[in-house]
């Protein structure tokens, strides 16, 4: 008497397959590898969709910034021209009661 194996149980952490022993051909072994094969694609496919999301929220939240640090920006440059104006006008002032006394355009 002799025992000789048909195939082996392999359990894997999410996956329990059955592997034969005996291939009588090479299609066999093709089909037994095409599951694994298909969870490897599987697998691949949906890392690059993840980082492919991961990659959009970034430039979403870097767009978001962007647009917070430039409204800051632009707020600074606001204020800069405001102070500008005021310096031009107190400059006209001082220019108009220097020169001889004739005012032309508004007065002040």
């Amino acid at each position: 008497m002799s025992i000789n194996p048909v195939a082996f149980l392999v359990v894997q952490e999410n996956n329990v397959k059955l592997m034969p022993v005996d291939h009588s051909s090479c299609i066999d072994r093709l089909i037994d590898y095409v599951p694994d094969l298909m969870q490897k694609i599987n697998d691949m496919f949906n890392k690059t969709i993840c980082q492919k999301e991961e990659k959009t929220k970034n430039k979403k939240c870097n767009e978001n910034m962007s647009k917070v640090e430039k409204s800051e920006q632009v707020q600074g440059q606001e204020k800069k021209v405001q102070e500008n104006e005021k310096k031009a006008n107190e400059q006209k002032n001082i220019e108009i009661i220097e020169s001889d006394g004739e005012v032309f355009g508004e007065e002040f």
